[in-house]
């Protein structure tokens, strides 16, 4: 909700340097987000589902040893075993399933493409920041779209449909996109992965 209240927020939190300035006492929701993202990446760009798994473990592993535990767990050993777990049954399973069907229907053109564009000519310093989960490119019509992935606790499609229709993200990528490359987009292309509620 952050987010979508505010891009700004969201940014620094999660997105700066790639990984954004959270602290280590919380947010595994959005790390759990950050590594699978990583590793969607990885396979678009052709690292086979067992090193994109292995690595997404690892790196979840790595965030979760340094962390610091929330409040409504009472084993944090066992929910760091189950969120290694958890990351690594999704790289290998859904995710490879995922890029399959998107291929069936798309050329992929980029994946995590960053954009920083200058918002006024007579000011360089004040760039527009943004990066694209991906641009893909309809095997069917030749359309272009910029492709946004989402991990979410619980699907609710009215919900989640208006939301898109009126989140900056969906406008700024586009925008960075055209002004960066030259790449007019003319879709936005939405994928919610639903994660479930992380309790005990």
């Amino acid at each position: 909700l952050q987010g979508q209240r505010c891009p700004r927020k969201r940014y620094w939190l999660y997105e700066y340097l790639h990984r954004g300035l959270q602290t280590k006492a919380g947010y595994i929701r959005a790390q759990l987000g950050i590594i699978i993202h990583q590793a969607l990446a990885r396979l678009f760009t052709g690292m086979t589902p067992q090193e994109a798994a292995a690595l997404a473990r690892m790196e979840m592993a790595d965030w979760m040893a340094t962390r610091k535990p929330e409040a409504w767990e009472f084993n944090p050993a066992r929910t760091n075993t189950e969120h290694e777990f958890f990351v690594e049954v999704v790289v290998l399973t859904v995710l490879p399933f995922i890029v399959a069907t998107l291929q069936e229907k798309f050329k992929i053109l980029g994946v995590e493409g960053e954009h920083r564009v200058h918002l006024f000519n007579d000011n360089p310093e004040i760039e527009w920041y943004s990066r694209e989960d991906g641009v893909l490119e309809s095997l069917e019509t030749g359309r272009k779209a910029i492709f946004s992935f989402k991990t979410i606790q619980q699907y609710q499609a009215r919900k989640h449909l208006a939301t898109a229709k009126v989140a900056m993200q969906n406008v700024s990528e586009p925008w960075t996109l055209n002004k960066d490359f030259g790449v007019q987009a003319d879709d936005v292309a939405m994928l919610w992965l639903e994660v479930g509620k992380l309790t005990e």
